[in-house]
């Protein structure tokens, strides 16, 4: 019994350390966020300062460059212990794309022309003003 209770406190304890929150995105003092229409028309630069690099971006064929940041969040959950000393416990993993959209303006700008929604369950990325 003591050996089950050791080994299901020490898979709480793993568990748990590897648990986080759901991310919530970075938030900007004044900013607003991308997903808003305000964020159109902005230099992606301002994006690019809020949020980090972005994990990958593209040219596309019709002249307009893309711009994606990724975040990935684990939530781990576990049970108390039952009767006879086992621990239930699962994890999943939860991947939000974010997308922008730029076109080069005649001054080699790239700003802002659109954005992708991120999938339900997803926070925000700041964008500065």
């Amino acid at each position: 019994m003591r050996i089950r209770m050791s080994l299901a406190m020490l898979l709480f304890a793993g568990l748990s350390a590897c648990a986080t929150q759901p991310a919530s995105a970075p938030t900007a003092q004044a900013g607003a966020v991308f997903q808003t229409a305000s964020a159109l028309g902005k230099k992606i630069d301002d994006a690019i300062a809020a949020n980090g690099p972005p994990t990958l971006q593209w040219d596309l064929p019709d002249g307009r460059r893309a711009y994606q940041w990724q975040q990935s969040s684990i939530t781990a959950r576990v049970s108390a212990p039952a009767a006879d000393g086992a621990v239930v416990g699962d994890a999943t993993q939860t991947t939000c794309f974010y997308t922008l959209y730029t076109l080069k303006d005649a001054e080699g700008v790239y700003k802002v022309t659109g954005f992708d929604q991120p999938r339900p369950g997803c926070g925000r990325l700041a964008m500065n003003r």
